[in-house]
């Protein structure tokens, strides 16, 4: 499939407008210390409007610390922000493979 970064953008954006906020006491995993303020930073927010720098700084949230509900709520946030950066950063090539498996989605070049 060979979209265009606005043309995926658009279908992210499509796939994932009626996934509903997973609540503030469902963003962190439970049993761990959230040292990174990730709670505080994604608390109240849509997956929409994050800078890759912010999403960056929280990049242990999707690798890491997000419970399986808030993981899929903000996915595509991170998704949007690494199709703008012009190496991986926040997953490998065999995690971009099982994203393109699962979710059809293809790295824009």
């Amino acid at each position: 499939m060979n979209l265009n970064k606005k043309d995926l953008i658009s279908k992210i954006e499509n796939a994932w407008g009626s996934v509903k906020y997973p609540g503030d006491k469902k963003i962190f995993t439970p049993d761990s210390y959230d040292n990174e303020g990730i709670t505080d930073y994604f608390a109240g927010t849509t997956w929409k409007g994050h800078s890759i720098e912010n999403l960056r700084r929280h990049s242990a949230a999707i690798s890491s610390f997000f419970t399986p509900i808030a993981w899929h709520y903000w996915l595509p946030a991170y998704l949007i922000a690494e199709n703008d950066l012009d190496t991986p950063h926040f997953y490998s090539s065999q995690e971009w493979k099982l994203l393109e498996y699962f979710y059809n989605v293809s790295k824009v070049q």
